[in-house]
């Protein structure tokens, strides 16, 4: 029989027992800043089924047969405890994206515990302790807390309690807002909403009912001024109003009330059933009605068109979910590069669900195409092509960041983290001195504590390391050649853009859809997609020196041309297209 082990479910080392063997539940756990605490313990590191990426598919297909019956019952609970008697679209609209948050970190969180239980090593842990729990006042909120140590923390050690009752030590967390949570959230929660949701102008509007209403529509500002006038008073550009009477105590006695009954049963779904009623943001219970008398003083639109608003913004969920049960229409655009090309992605399933019609960059998916219409970016409207040019310097390596906790199953997640970074490492060390010189890093804003900064710095302290402060575009029109190592809206900007371009990413995790691989196979075959970081830095030695002459050839322009047709489709004249088009969606009001 094994010797008893210490389970350390994150890298919160307060929690640790260093004088056991240590069981680290998983690579987040050790943060690289903190490599000379946890190499000197003795310990190993489990691997969790997620990081195989069929694992992965098969976990997207059981989470998002979960998130159906467990929205509809949580619906019919909400519409209990409210008094009213709203649709399940309704419903979805507004708490949707908390759920489907909610089931996928509760199911990677499950998975991992699950499977160390399975190999019956006998062993201790620390708990939080009741007085350190927290609930969310948002799912931004959520969102926000499920990428920290501390609630991470709080929810392994409720997911160990239910699996493994125990005795184990419980502790406070040093990290978690509570008990002054509740008090925190009264005097200030006010001014956290309005810095969360950054929410609509109060209008006077006469007449009643508008035609079109947008929020985050993500046009360029010039281009959504020149659309909105174009409109004839007709469109309304949503941003905020003052919100008042909302309090955040938490209210037990209607939370006891909140009955989750699942038309399933299994072991995930009854600890589901024991934690939302516990763990639901407040916005749905102690706040909803304060929220929903908020957006009863907003604009009457017959249409609402939102590239993102549908995820985090509360006020604007509850406000479009009653216009929609009014017979406006819903009408989502696409707000990022992957859609349309990863195998699975949460947040496109979701807001191809509950929109009546969606704008797509370029493509269409066959199962919604009574919904897509494929049309020019909203992001790059009015974008312009920069092309190459010999004159200029230097590789630019877009970067791209993963928490290390998974909060959405996406084909690129938590799991990947180190052989991403290990792979941008294989890169820079395969490029020549000269190249390496000219090479430039920019990071992506957040870190998430993975320590990326600082693993490169030991590693490469030659390579310049650029951050926000420097403006994207700009960064990259000075460039020679941009190197990107990952499929994301960067991506697409670049290309768009006509800028030299290298990519290379590892085709076992970047899952492509069917239907969009003969795009990425042309650009590999035209010698822009590389499938190993040695390849890339190859090819960026072989063409540093003529970018154009490479560029500019008749079968890699085409390529690129078919590509961004489908997945970063741009016009001189999109600003005047988008304007027509709002044109014929307010004349098909009534």
């Amino acid at each position: 029989m094994r010797k008893k082990s210490f389970l350390a479910t994150t890298a919160l080392e307060e929690f640790w027992d260093t004088s056991m063997h240590m069981v680290f539940l998983g690579p987040w756990c050790k943060k690289y800043s903190r490599k000379h605490v946890w190499e000197k313990t003795d310990h190993e590191t489990l691997v969790s089924p997620l990081s195989d990426q069929k694992n992965m598919c098969e976990a997207y297909n059981l989470t998002s047969a979960v998130y159906k019956h467990i929205l509809k019952e949580t619906a019919c609970a909400l519409n209990s405890i409210h008094g009213e008697d709203h649709g399940n679209r309704y419903w979805e609209i507004i708490i949707g994206p908390w759920i489907f948050h909610y089931i996928d970190v509760m199911y990677d969180r499950y998975i991992s515990i699950k499977t160390f239980l399975d190999t019956d090593i006998p062993f201790s842990a620390a708990t939080v302790c009741e007085t350190s729990i927290i609930t969310p006042l948002t799912t931004d909120e959520f969102v926000a807390l499920s990428l920290k140590d501390e609630f991470n923390h709080q929810i392994y050690s409720r997911i160990i309690d239910i699996l493994y009752p125990n005795d184990f030590t419980k502790k406070p967390c040093k990290g978690s807002a509570s008990p002054g949570h509740k008090s925190l959230a009264k005097t200030g929660f006010k001014d956290r909403v309005k810095e969360v949701l950054n929410f609509f102008l109060s209008i006077d509007v006469k007449g009643g009912r508008q035609k079109l209403a947008t929020k985050s529509a993500y046009f360029p500002y010039l281009a959504m001024k020149k659309i909105i006038a174009s409109a004839k008073h007709n469109m309304l550009e949503l941003k905020d109003i003052p919100l008042d009477g909302i309090e955040a105590d938490r209210d037990a006695a209607v939370r006891k009330q909140l009955v989750i009954k699942a038309n399933s049963s299994g072991e995930f779904t009854d600890l589901l059933r024991q934690l939302i009623p516990l763990d639901i943001p407040m916005s749905y219970i102690e706040n909803y009605k304060a929220f929903k008398n908020a957006a009863e003083r907003l604009p009457k639109s017959g249409a609402v068109f939102s590239s993102n608003s549908w995820y985090f913004d509360e006020l604007f969920k509850i406000w479009a979910a009653d216009r929609m049960e009014q017979g406006a229409i819903l009408i989502g655009a696409q707000h990022g590069g992957n859609y349309g090309s990863d195998l699975f992605m949460r947040h496109e399933d979701f807001e191809l669900g509950i929109v009546d019609k969606f704008y797509s960059w370029g493509w269409d998916r066959e199962e919604y195409s009574d919904k897509i219409i494929p049309f020019y970016a909203n992001t790059l409207t009015g974008n312009k092509e920069y092309g190459s040019d010999n004159s200029q310097k230097g590789v630019l390596l877009i970067s791209a960041a993963t928490p290390r906790y998974l909060y959405r199953i996406n084909v690129i997640n938590n799991h990947h983290v180190e052989d991403y970074i290990a792979w941008q490492m294989r890169f820079a060390a395969s490029l020549s001195k000269a190249r390496t010189k000219e090479l430039k890093i920019r990071l992506f804003p957040a870190d998430f504590g993975c320590d990326h900064k600082m693993r490169l710095n030991d590693s490469f302290p030659e390579v310049a390391l650029e951050d926000k402060t420097i403006p994207f575009l700009a960064s990259v029109i000075c460039a020679r050649i941009v190197v990107c190592d990952h499929l994301s809206t960067p991506l697409t900007d670049v290309l768009s853009a006509n800028k030299p371009t290298i990519i290379f990413w590892d085709p076992k995790v970047q899952l492509i859809r069917s239907e969009a691989q003969p795009f990425y196979d042309a650009l590999h075959s035209a010698g822009i997609l590389y499938y190993s970081p040695e390849d890339a830095a190859k090819a960026v030695e072989t063409i540093y020196d003529d970018v154009e002459k490479w560029w500019n050839e008749p079968g890699r322009k085409k390529a690129v041309a078919l590509f961004c047709n489908q997945f970063a489709r741009t016009s001189k004249d999109s600003v005047k297209a988008w304007a027509e088009e709002f044109k014929k969606i307010i004349s098909e009001i009534k």
